[in-house]
């Protein structure tokens, strides 16, 4: 977990007048021009009727939104970006009554160098050529530079994830792949299971050229796929992380009494991340160093670095991701 907690006790909140308990999130990145194309679908409950919806976002230029309510849609008529508090307001011409209604949101968004949101990391491949890969790190408060949300711990709702993604390169996201889909010839679609309820700052995704070993858990009565993602030529630098996933996933499991509750468990290795690894449900992150090992030329002493690593992020599958703070300051 990351130590960039927020601790103002003058801390900002979103109104609860208007709720959120699913978002249906296509990302659609440029990895050569740092862009990033967004459309949200939010199924909200509006517990009270309103004429403005609030929402975190911060350096997202906001398209349009609009509401729609059965059969009737009512654009925002205005938004307004407050910065200091990093929300948008969006205002209707007429009350949205109470009930449940879809809040759609089509925004672009920056693919920063500042390992924050959804960013960009830069490494050099085999030949020597520079690349980029995307990965996002929400935790505490970033969520909000990758899509308009409730950015608040406690605001937990159901996730379903789509990337939009060169076809020479990998998708991943916090559930295992539904299905994927042609949009042009060299385009295609992850579509993403629907996830847990959770809270925004585990959502997480990446899209890059990768490479994977994988094992698989042997005593849950579900079986688990666990995966190390790596940058090309450094899968085998994974093996003692995937191979020490399974029973680590399978002794937290019996000592909590709570089955890991996810199909998979993923995690992948970052060259520009500014903590050392973190939890994010399903899709693990870390730092180069925090999960690879290399056999023949590392020291020992990494190798209990690696493993106490992976078993921290993995503890936090349960408290922290199935179990999780109303607000930063119970941490």
């Amino acid at each position: 977990m990351c130590n960039k907690i927020p601790t103002n006790p003058d801390r900002v909140v979103l109104p609860t007048n208007v709720t959120p308990s699913h978002y249906t999130l296509t990302i659609t990145p440029d990895l050569k021009e740092y862009t990033f194309g967004g459309y949200v679908e939010i199924n909200i409950d509006i517990h009270e009727p309103t004429k403005t919806i609030l929402i975190n976002t911060k350096e997202l230029t906001i398209n349009y939104g609009r509401v729609e309510i059965g059969e009737t849609t009512q654009e925002a008529s205005s938004t307004s970006f407050d910065e200091h508090r990093e929300t948008t307001t969006f205002t209707f011409d007429n009350e949205l009554p109470k009930g449940p209604a879809v809040f759609n949101i089509h925004y672009q968004g920056i693919l920063n160098d500042k390992m924050a949101g959804f960013y960009r990391s830069s490494y050099k491949d085999a030949e020597g050529n520079s690349k980029v890969m995307g990965v996002t790190q929400f935790e505490a408060t970033e969520a909000r530079r990758a899509f308009p949300c409730w950015d608040e711990p406690a605001a937990k709702a159901t996730f379903s994830i789509k990337l939009c993604v060169p076809t020479e390169l990998v998708a991943l996201s916090n559930m295992p792949v539904e299905q994927i889909t042609a949009v042009e010839p060299e385009e295609m679609t992850y579509h993403f299971e629907k996830t847990p309820i959770m809270s925004t700052y585990l959502v997480a995704w990446a899209v890059g050229d990768f490479e994977y070993v994988e094992s698989t858990t042997t005593k849950l009565e579900n079986p688990v796929t666990c995966r190390v993602y790596t940058l090309p030529g450094l899968k085998e630098q994974g093996q003692f992380a995937v191979d020490i996933t399974p029973k680590i996933l399978e002794y937290f499991s019996e000592i909590f009494g709570t089955a890991y509750p996810l199909p998979k468990l993923d995690q992948i290795a970052v060259p520009d991340f500014d903590m050392g690894a973190m939890e994010n449900w399903g899709l693990v992150t870390y730092r180069t160093v925090a999960l690879l090992f290399d056999e023949k030329t590392s020291d020992l002493r990494f190798k209990e670095q690696v493993a106490s690593t992976v078993a921290h992020e993995l503890a936090h599958q349960w408290f922290g991701n199935l179990v999780t703070m109303e607000w930063w300051d119970h941490l």
